[in-house]
């Protein structure tokens, strides 16, 4: 047994590979790393990583380090924003951690009002949409001004907007009318439930757009609960204790997660227990190898 894990000691420390450029001392180690992160370059007797400055033109598009690499005055440059561009051939083809630029007496990012009407679109994570006869920054809903984007999703990517009172706004609960929509509806991940707001009203609610703290109360069994002067829709996460959280207005979907000591979803609960049996399972077939292993 003594002898076998020798051999196994052995083995693993002559096959031992430097696993990053510092640690490669002759030139054939350093060419033969590949760790996935870095490409290691031999240079003056020794083994470093290799960056933009190491490179001859032409190098736009070349990455390394996690950098973007351009064409310069003084050769190849590491950059690292559009602004670092030197050359406005490059300024085009470059992209800064996946910034595109655009020239302009120098480089610098490109906006939505860089774009045409058939390329006004989502720029450099930003929303861009062309109305008024031009692309224009989307930060929210008060910023579109024709009603069909203002309501039609595509445009907006999900702001979930509504044109009420002459102006694009955020849609809520109370802007749905009709009962059976008002129970179809999620409004910015929390749903909407129809109900009486007063004796001779009712109408589509949801918790965060009750004022009054005994209506707020009144709705519990949808998660409501009056705090610090405003209503908001509870979460599992909300429930600190086993009681609370098996009582919850929500008990079909919270529950008490043991092995964390907290209430969560039944999904999120599901979730962990499926990582832990797969580590559980490739732990044991590890184990089961060495076992084999040193038996024979």
């Amino acid at each position: 047994m003594k002898l076998i894990l020798l051999f196994i000691c052995i083995g693993l420390s002559c096959c031992s590979v430097p696993l990053v450029c510092s640690e490669a001392k002759k030139e054939k180690d350093c060419l033969e790393i590949i760790n996935g992160i870095n490409e290691c370059v031999w240079t003056g007797g020794q083994c470093e990583i290799k960056t933009c400055e190491m490179l001859k033109p032409p190098c736009d598009g070349e990455a390394y380090s996690g950098y973007s690499c351009s064409n310069s005055k003084l050769g190849c440059k590491t950059v690292k924003q559009c602004s670092d561009i030197e050359i406005s051939s490059s300024c085009s083809v470059v992209t800064p951690f996946g910034k595109q630029c655009i020239w302009e007496q120098g480089c610098r990012i490109r906006q939505c009002k860089d774009n045409t009407q058939e390329t006004c679109t989502v720029t450099n994570g930003q929303l861009c949409m062309y109305q008024n006869n031009q692309c224009t920054l989307i930060t929210g809903c008060a910023d579109i001004v024709e009603v069909d984007k203002c309501e039609t999703d595509d445009y907006h990517q999900n702001l979930s907007c509504a044109w009420k009172d002459g102006r694009c706004q955020k849609r809520q609960c109370d802007m749905i009318a009709n009962e059976e929509e008002c129970f179809k509806t999620v409004v910015q991940s929390e749903r909407c439930f129809y109900g009486q707001i007063t004796e001779q009203q009712s109408g589509c609610l949801s918790c965060s757009i009750i004022t009054d703290s005994c209506l707020c109360d009144h709705y519990n069994l949808f998660g409501c609960a009056w705090k610090q002067d405003h209503c908001y829709k509870q979460s599992c996460e909300t429930f600190t204790n086993i009681d609370q959280c098996n009582s919850a207005y929500d008990s079909l979907t919270c529950t008490w997660y043991v092995p964390l000591n907290k209430c969560m979803t039944i999904d999120d609960a599901n979730t962990l227990d499926r990582q832990c049996d797969i580590y559980s399972f490739s732990s044991g077939i590890q184990l089961l190898l060495m076992v084999i292993l040193l038996m024979f």
